[in-house]
C-alpha cells in the first residue's frame, strides 16, 4: 500500500478533489496555483505550489514529473510532499479541477493558451 491510498480511501478527501475538502483554498497566481491545505497531523498551514506547466500537464490527465504523483484511488493528483511532521500533504486535484484552474488563469491574464497548448503537445502525443 502507498502512502497516498488510506487518504483516498474514506479519508479526508471523498469526492472530486480539492474542492471537496472545503478547508482548502486556492489562489491563481502569475505563476500557477497556490494551495493553502492544513496538515492533517499538527493542523499547520501549507501552501502548495502548481507552476502552470504543471497545472497543464495535470489537466491532459498526465503526470508532470514527480512533484504530484497520480493516485488511481483518489482519481487525481497528490504533491509528492510531507509536513514538517513527517505526515503527507493530503490534497488531490483532480485533471477536470486544473483545467478550470488554466481557464481561470487566462482570464487573468496570467497564462496564455498558446503556452497551455505547447506545454501540453508532447503530453497529448503520448496520450
Amino acid at each position: 500500500m502507498s502512502d497516498y491510498e488510506d487518504d483516498a480511501i474514506g479519508g479526508v478527501l471523498g469526492g472530486e478533489g480539492a474542492q471537496t475538502y472545503d478547508r482548502v483554498k486556492a489562489k491563481t497566481t502569475p505563476n500557477g496555483v497556490i494551495f493553502e491545505v492544513p496538515c492533517a497531523g499538527c493542523g499547520r498551514e501549507q501552501g502548495v505550489m502548481a507552476p502552470w506547466p504543471e497545472v497543464a500537464i495535470m489537466a491532459v490527465g498526465q503526470q508532470p514529473g514527480n512533484t504530484w504523483l497520480y493516485n488511481q484511488h483518489a482519481g487525481g493528483f497528490m504533491p509528492n510532499l510531507a509536513c514538517r511532521c513527517r505526515i503527507n500533504v493530503r490534497l488531490v486535484v483532480t485533471p477536470d479541477e486544473c483545467s478550470r484552474y488554466l481557464r481561470s488563469g487566462m482570464a487573468a491574464g496570467a497564462v496564455g493558451a498558446q503556452q497551455i497548448a505547447q506545454w501540453q503537445a508532447p503530453f497529448r502525443r503520448q496520450g
